[in-house]
C-alpha cells in the first residue's frame, strides 16, 4: 500500500511539474519594445488600417509583455496588409432587417527585428470571422479589430 501511495505521489508531482504553465513572458527576452507600423489597406474602405493599428497598440498595452516605442527606438516592428473586410448579413428579422452580421477580416502580418530589419516571424495570414449584433453602441470596425488584434498578438506569443 505504501509503495502505491509513493508511486501515485511521484506521478502527480511529475505531471504537475511538466504541465507547461508559466508566468514568464513568451516573448524573447531581448524584445522589450514594439512599433506598430503601417498596414497597407487593400480594401475599398478608407480608414480601416487606422482602426487596425489602434487595436493592435491597445492590445499590446493590455498584454503588458512589451512597451510601445517609436520606429527608430523599437526592438521590433509589426506591419503588414489589411487584405479583406467583408460584411454579410447572417440573421434577419421577419421584416427582413439585419439582426446579426458577420465581418470577415483578412490580415497578412510580419514581425520584424527593429535594428536589423530581418523577419523574426515569417509573414503570416490571419483570417477571422467576427459575429456582431446590429445596434451595438461600439463601432463595428473597432469591435472587429479588437478581436483581430487579440488573435494576432496571441499568435506572435506562440511563436516564442
Amino acid at each position: 500500500m505504501k509503495f502505491i501511495t509513493i508511486i501515485l505521489l511521484a506521478a502527480a508531482w511529475l505531471l504537475s511539474a511538466g504541465c507547461g504553465y508559466t508566468t514568464d513572458s513568451l516573448i524573447r527576452e531581448d524584445i522589450g519594445s514594439v512599433y506598430v507600423g503601417y498596414f497597407e489597406n487593400k480594401t475599398r474602405i478608407h480608414g480601416l488600417e487606422v482602426d487596425l493599428r489602434r487595436a493592435l497598440e491597445q492590445e499590446i498595452k493590455l498584454h503588458g509583455g512589451m512597451r510601445l516605442a517609436g520606429r527608430e527606438d523599437a526592438d521590433s516592428i509589426i506591419e503588414g496588409e489589411l487584405n479583406t473586410y467583408r460584411i454579410t448579413s447572417t440573421t434577419r428579422s421577419v421584416d427582413d432587417e439585419t439582426l446579426m452580421k458577420r465581418i470577415r477580416v483578412g490580415v497578412t502580418y510580419r514581425w520584424i527585428d527593429g535594428p536589423s530589419r530581418r523577419e523574426m516571424v515569417p509573414s503570416r495570414d490571419l483570417n477571422k470571422n467576427v459575429m456582431l449584433a446590429v445596434g451595438l453602441q461600439e463601432a463595428e470596425a473597432v469591435r472587429t479589430f479588437r478581436e483581430v488584434a487579440q488573435e494576432l498578438v496571441q499568435s506572435l506569443e506562440r511563436e516564442w
